[in-house]
């Protein structure tokens, strides 16, 4: 299986897709991972990947956490 760095680009996505859709919580995990909370990066990483595996449109690459 293919993984991806999280990127702040990434999280930056993220969070205004969050925002949009009024998701706090989500737009809250983004900024603390913004501002380097690990654990909040994780989770963030996780909710990209989670939604990637739901998009058959292409090919399906995890999002990781630098370590």
């Amino acid at each position: 299986m293919q993984a991806e760095t999280l990127t702040d680009d990434m999280i930056r996505t993220l969070r205004t897709e969050a925002g949009a859709a009024g998701d706090s919580d989500t737009v809250t995990a983004c900024d603390a991972a913004l501002d380097g909370d690990t654990d909040a990066a994780g989770d963030v990483a996780r909710i990209i990947t989670d939604a990637r595996a739901m998009d058959d449109s292409r090919p399906f690459v995890r999002v990781e956490v630098q370590s």
